[in-house]
This record gives structure tokens, C-alpha cells and sequence, in this order.
């Protein structure tokens, strides 16, 4: 009976990493003209159909060593956006995302251990990349990053893409 268990909980890990790997593309809709010159951040509720904001930045405006959180500071700052969470030791752990219109906070994607759902953060800088399903947004590849917003490359073109996910 053990090596049975024991053979059932492998072959249940085997598939979830293998179902992981699914480099099946999605396509979302809603995207601007351009990404030249600019860093665009996309906020997407997979609920909805399309993205449901995109806000970009000129990339000049931007120093060498901008991150994708420094991006979500300036439009939090700006009063574009919202996000809420905590710091810690592994950088910025983000709980809520959202956009802001008319005054009100529209929650995009959030942190959620009872429907077991997070913040999940994709980019199209391949140095970025973290090897799961891709998402093809406009003529851009986005990839789920490997490493935390506090992290996360910049560059001309750059796309930074939120939305919620499952585990």
C-alpha cells in the first residue's frame, strides 16, 4: 500500500509540472498602437475579455536601472493605478492590483489563500523569462517572470503585464 501511495503522489506531481509546462499561447486583446519608445504596464482580469487598462510610460523618462515596481510606484503615484501588499525580505509581495477611474479602485487581481488565487506578473524581457505559458499580447511574447517586480527588467518596448492566476 505505501509504494502504492507513493507511486499515485508521483505520477500526481509528474502531471502538474508537465501541465505547467503547457506552451500553449493566450491571446489578449486590447493593446495600444506602439510599444516603441515606451514601457507599457497592462492590468487584466481574466474574468473579462481583453486587457482592462494599459498605462505607458516614455522609456526615456526612465533610469537605466528602473524595475517593473518602480513602474507601479510612478503610476500609483500618479494616481493611475493602486496596488497594496508588504515588503519583505524577497522584495515587494503585492496582495491587490488595480487601476483607478473616476476615484474608484477597480481590482484587477489579488491574493486570495481561500479561492487560491495571486498576483501574477509576466513580461516580455526574455532575460526575465520564467518558462511558463506564454501570453501573446499585440505582436509581444510575455512570460511569466522569473524573478519578483523588484527585479524585473526594463527596457524600450518592454512589456509588464498583471493579472490574476491559481495555484
Amino acid at each position: 500500500m505505501k509504494k502504492f501511495l507513493s507511486a499515485l503522489l508521483l505520477v500526481c506531481a509528474l502531471s502538474a509540472v508537465f501541465a505547467g509546462c503547457d506552451k500553449e499561447s493566450v491571446t489578449v486583446t486590447g493593446v495600444p498602437e506602439t510599444f516603441e519608445g515606451f514601457v507599457t504596464l497592462v492590468l487584466d482580469d481574466p474574468e473579462t475579455e481583453g486587457a482592462d487598462a494599459y498605462f505607458q510610460v516614455t522609456y526615456a523618462d526612465l533610469s537605466a536601472d528602473s524595475t517593473a515596481f518602480d513602474l507601479l510606484e510612478m503610476l500609483s503615484q500618479e494616481g493611475k493605478i493602486y496596488y497594496d501588499g508588504s515588503e519583505s525580505s524577497y522584495g515587494f509581495y503585492f496582495t491587490s492590483v488595480g487601476y483607478v477611474e473616476d476615484g474608484e479602485r477597480i481590482e484587477i487581481a489579488k491574493d486570495d489563500a481561500a479561492a487560491h488565487t495571486f498576483v501574477a506578473f509576466y513580461t516580455s524581457v526574455e532575460k526575465d523569462f520564467g518558462g511558463m505559458t506564454p501570453i501573446q499580447y499585440g505582436d509581444k511574447t510575455l512570460e511569466t517572470s522569473a524573478v519578483g517586480a523588484s527585479s524585473m527588467s526594463m527596457e524600450d518596448g518592454a512589456v509588464i503585464f498583471v493579472t490574476e492566476s491559481t495555484y
